[in-house]
């Protein structure tokens, strides 16, 4: 059996880090190994980790570098041939690695995801993350799709260290869009499946950078894009490219959609419907697209 690297970076995570690891610890697939990358949490995050005893769980203490510095610094340290990513607030369901690693006989197969139902403050909510990948590649080449959400997203070890890593420079200049940006040189050399099934719970809260830095991740990832058709620097393009009205209002609907939800799952259903119906008003193609989606 293939043994599975599963790294956890983890900043400011004392709230929710002991559920992820455990969820990690309790699969299925017994041959894996769990590495929690601290980086340079001020929290009891470590504490709560040093508290979970398990010979396969290890932690690793750095200054902070960001979620993709974190997320290096695990790979360097991985034995594993398969990565696996966990989000410090997110949580796997028991046969997650059981459903996953078995679609890597293929090998043509560089990445595997899933669907993960959405967790609210209220608890699990009726919809879904993610999509169907497998016949979607040019699109996730083109960092025009992000299938699924990181912590569903398992990739060949050999794949991630030849195409260079996360790349951190990406996420400290234009912002936390270093997730898309690997999987989009993934899929270049690869093919990247879904399993069509909720494997986890995604976790949504105003804490979560995509909330707190959703402006920011939205021009990364135009940029982003821009940098894989033309070979642009973030330098040049950020000072040619401001912002239309289109793209603001695209990306206020965007806001008001993920918002309604949010306060929806908090059990704020007037606040919630009324930020859906802006963002309905702005968007309505986006919002029954997402709805259609997300609710099937």
């Amino acid at each position: 059996m293939e043994l599975v690297s599963v790294i956890v970076p983890m900043y400011r995570g004392e709230k929710y880090i002991e559920q992820a690891v455990r969820s990690a610890l309790a699969q299925t697939y017994r041959t894996l190994e769990v590495i929690v990358v601290d980086d340079g949490s001020p929290d009891e995050g470590a504490a709560v980790v040093e508290g979970i005893h398990d010979d396969r769980l290890r932690m690793i203490r750095q200054q902070n570098q960001g979620v993709a510095g974190a997320r290096n610094t695990g790979l360097s340290e991985a034995s594993g041939t398969l990565i696996a990513f966990l989000d410090q607030d997110d949580i796997w369901h028991p046969h997650k690695l059981a459903a996953q690693v078995p679609l890597f006989a293929d090998p043509e197969v560089a990445a595997v995801g899933a669907l993960m139902t959405y967790l609210g403050p209220k608890g699990p909510m009726r919809a879904t993350s993610g999509e169907i990948a497998d016949h979607q590649r040019e699109l996730i080449a083109s960092a025009k799709l992000m299938p699924f959400a990181p912590s569903s997203m398992v990739i060949r070890a050999a794949t991630l260290r030849n195409i260079g890593g996360f790349d951190r420079d990406l996420l400290v200049k234009a912002g936390p869009v270093d997730d898309l940006d690997v999987l989009s040189r993934v899929a270049r050399v690869g093919r990247v499946l879904t399993v069509p099934e909720p494997l986890g719970l995604y976790r949504i809260h105003t804490e979560a950078g995509t909330f707190d830095q959703f402006y920011e991740m939205q021009r990364a990832t135009r940029f982003l894009q821009d940098r894989i058709s033309t070979g642009q620097k973030w330098e040049e393009w950020e000072e040619q490219h401001r912002s239309t009205r289109s793209e603001r209002r695209f990306d206020r609907a965007k806001y008001l959609y993920r918002a309604g939800g949010l306060s929806i799952a908090s059990g704020h259903r007037v606040r919630g419907a009324a930020r859906l119906a802006g963002a309905l008003a702005i968007s309505p193609r986006y919002v029954v697209t997402r709805l259609r989606r997300q609710l099937t």
